[in-house]
């Protein structure tokens, strides 16, 4: 992740970023593209005025 790495400046501070996502590691741009196919799609129907948050349990903490 390039451009994480730009916004964090190093690995280290990457990985420490990590650890603080309760799924222990940071999450992919193909797991964020589910949640927007999921919640544009037909399975998706009757969900109205959600926030769908795709960040490996971060706002639980």
């Amino acid at each position: 992740m390039p451009s994480l790495t730009r916004f964090t400046g190093t690995s280290e501070n990457k990985a420490a970023l990590a650890t603080q996502v309760p799924l222990g590691r940071l999450g992919l741009s193909e797991e964020v593209a589910d949640g927007i196919v999921f919640i544009g799609s037909d399975e998706a129907r009757f969900i109205t005025g959600h926030v769908l948050n795709v960040e490996g349990g971060h706002s639980a903490n």
